[in-house]
């Protein structure tokens, strides 16, 4: 059991990463909190800041994709359980945030997006997501799954974008 220097709570040893200088090898602060304090400093910095450190995380994972996919396939793994609550915490939102009075037609529109996404990958020889344009789980606002709120991005637009309403 370990203090944490910022929230005072005595934790257990996993719950503070390693750092080979200090005393004991672990960090002063708990992993929840250095989360917490990495958010919110990423918060602070500009736009332009934001956007330049997130293309070079996609360039960086571009450049090694065969290693980031091997770490994936370990991580689905080791933790199943976890991403299945994850793809059905995603799935249900979207279905909840399906309206009941949309038409059809509507429906039907829906469709043709993820269709069209397919095609343009056909076409164009790289992926291409459907992306909510105010997203369906937001911090601070929340979308509809309707096909005015939907539009097709290029998979490094949508993954630069991530889960964030740019309106």
């Amino acid at each position: 059991m370990k203090t944490c220097n910022r929230c005072k709570v005595k934790k257990p040893l996993s719950e503070f990463g390693k750092h080979k200088s200090n005393k004991d090898g672990l960090q002063y602060r708990c992993k929840s909190c250095r989360c917490e304090e990495g958010a919110a400093y990423f918060q602070k910095l500009p736009v332009e800041e934001k956007q330049r450190r997130l293309q070079n995380n996609y360039k960086w994972k571009k450049e090694n994709q065969t290693r980031v996919k091997e770490y994936q396939s370990i991580y689905f793994k080791n933790n199943r359980p976890k991403r299945n609550a994850l793809q059905m915490k995603r799935h249900t939102s979207q279905l909840q945030r399906t309206p009941a009075w949309l038409s059809k037609e509507q429906l039907q529109e829906m469709e043709e997006f993820y269709s069209m996404a397919k095609d343009l990958e056909r076409v164009f020889q790289w992926k291409h997501h459907v992306d909510h344009i105010v997203p369906l789980l937001g911090k601070t606002v929340s979308g509809l799954h309707v096909p005015w709120n939907l539009q097709i991005l290029s998979a490094k637009e949508n993954i630069t974008k991530g889960n964030r309403y740019n309106g």
